[in-house]
C-alpha cells in the first residue's frame, strides 16, 4: 500500500504571521494538518482564519507553556509563576513537574478549558498533540488522555521519532535536536499501548523533531521519498515571522525555510504523483 503522510504544521495562532503562513502552506504547498494555541492573544484570529478555510484540517496544539492560562489563574496556581504566565521553556516546566511542584488536577483542568475554549469557538478538534511535546511527562500524558475522553477525540500525536536522518551536506540534525529526539523516543516509550488502551488513534511513524532546524526542500524531498509503510506525520513550523513570533522564541524555527520548501514545485509533484497519500488525522 501507498505509505501515507500526514504534514502537520504547529503553532497555528502563535501570530498572525505564523497563522497567514500556515494557511498559505496549505493552500499553495503540501501541508495537510495544523494544530492550534488556544491560550494566546490570536487565538480568534487563528479561529477566523480557520472559519474562512473550512477544508484545512485544524487539531488543539495543547500548552503549558508561553503565554496564560485559559483558566483561572487561582485554579491553576501550580502551572504559572508569580505573573499568572506559563514557564517559557520545557527544561523548567519538567524540573517543577520532578520535583513535585506541579498539580496534576491543575494541568487536567487547563487542558479540559484549552479543548473547551476551542469547541466554544465553534471549531471540531481533528486530534490533539502539544506543545514542545509536554505530553511526554506521565501525569501530563494521563491528563491528556482524560479529557480526550471526556471530549470523544480519539486522535493524539505520538512524537516519538526513529527515522533516518535525512539531511543534505552542511544542514545536518544539530547535536541537541538529536538528543532531544533520543530523550522524547524514551520518554515515550508506554505511550502507544496506553493511547490504545484508551481507545486512541496515532500514526504509525513521526519524523520532524531531527530536522527542525534543517529541514528545507531537498531534506522534506528525501523525507517524503523514503517514508516507511503505514502513516507517517511530519511536524513542521512554517509561518512569517513577526514580531508577535519572535516575542515568544528567542532562536525561532526556520519557518520561512520551510513554507518555502512546503510549497517547492518538486515536493509538490511527488506528493501528486501518487507517490505518497497525502492525510490528515480525520482520515485515521
Amino acid at each position: 500500500m501507498t505509505p501515507g503522510v500526514i504534514i502537520n504544521a504547529d503553532d497555528f495562532g502563535l501570530s498572525p504571521g505564523v497563522s497567514r503562513g500556515i494557511v498559505e502552506a496549505f493552500r499553495d504547498g503540501v501541508l495537510s494538518s495544523t494544530t492550534m494555541l488556544v491560550n494566546l492573544e490570536h487565538f480568534e484570529d487563528a479561529v477566523r482564519l480557520a472559519k474562512d478555510n473550512p477544508d484545512l484540517p485544524v487539531g488543539v496544539h495543547l500548552s503549558l507553556l508561553w503565554g496564560k492560562p485559559v483558566s483561572n489563574v487561582t485554579d491553576v496556581r501550580s502551572l504559572v509563576d508569580d505573573n499568572g504566565c506559563f514557564p517559557r521553556s520545557l527544561s523548567t516546566l519538567a524540573s517543577r513537574y520532578v520535583l513535585g511542584r506541579i498539580s496534576k488536577k491543575q494541568v487536567r483542568h487547563e487542558l479540559r478549558n484549552q479543548l473547551r475554549a476551542f469547541l466554544d469557538a465553534g471549531l471540531t478538534p481533528t486530534h490533539l498533540d502539544s506543545h514542545k511535546h509536554v505530553h511526554c511527562l506521565p501525569g501530563v500524558l494521563d491528563a491528556l488522555i482524560a479529557v480526550a475522553g471526556e471530549f470523544g477525540v480519539e486522535r493524539v500525536r505520538l512524537p516519538s521519532e526513529s527515522s533516518p536522518e535525512f539531511s543534505t551536506p552542511g544542514r545536518r540534525p544539530s547535536l541537541s535536536a538529536t538528543a532531544k529526539r533520543r530523550l522524547l523516543r524514551l520518554l515515550f516509550g508506554g505511550a502507544r499501548s496506553r493511547l490504545r488502551a484508551a481507545g486512541i488513534r496515532t500514526t504509525d511513524h513521526f519524523v520532524g523533531i531531527a530536522h527542525q532546524a534543517c529541514l528545507n526542500s531537498e531534506v522534506l524531498h528525501r523525507i517524503l521519498s523514503n517514508l516507511r509503510s503505514g502513516v507517517t506525520e511530519l511536524m513542521c513550523h512554517p509561518g512569517h515571522i513577526d514580531e508577535e513570533a519572535r516575542e515568544y522564541s528567542s532562536i525561532p524555527p526556520h519557518r520561512e525555510v520551510e513554507l518555502t520548501c512546503l510549497k517547492d514545485p518538486r515536493v509538490r509533484d511527488l506528493v501528486a504523483s501518487g507517490t505518497v497519500r497525502l492525510m490528515h488525522y480525520g482520515d485515521l
